[in-house]
C-alpha cells in the first residue's frame, strides 16, 4: 500500500480497517448512553503517536519524533507555570492551535 504523498516506492503507513472504526463508534456511543463524558470532553494525557502522522513512519525524523512526543497537557502547563514566575525577557513563546 502506498500513502497519497509518499515518495518512496513502498509505504509502510497502516490504514484503520472498518473493524477498528466500528469499534471506536461502538465505545463512544455506549459512553454516551451511560451518561458518561466522551472522550474529547476530558482533558487526559495525550499522546501522539507516528502511526497517526500522516507521512509514512521512516518518513519522520528522529528531531521530529522527539517534538512530536513533547506535545502534551503536561508540558504545556509546565511552561506556562513558568512564565508565571519567570522575567517577562525569559518568558517562552507559545503557539497553540485548538480545533473541534
Amino acid at each position: 500500500m502506498k500513502c497519497d504523498q509518499c515518495t518512496r516506492k513502498e509505504c509502510s503507513k497502516k490504514t484503520k480497517t472498518d473493524d477498528q472504526e466500528n469499534a471506536a463508534v461502538n465505545i463512544r456511543s455506549l459512553a454516551q448512553e451511560n451518561g458518561e463524558k466522551g472522550e474529547f470532553h476530558k482533558l487526559a494525557d495525550a499522546k501522539i503517536f507516528l502511526s497517526d502522522c500522516l507521512a509514512c513512519d521512516s518518513c519522520v525524523t528522529t528531531e521530529e519524533e522527539v517534538q512530536v512526543s513533547q506535545q502534551n497537557t503536561k508540558d504545556f502547563f509546565h511552561v506556562l507555570n513558568l512564565n508565571k514566575k519567570c522575567d517577562t525577557s525569559q518568558y517562552k513563546v507559545l503557539a497553540v492551535s485548538v480545533c473541534p
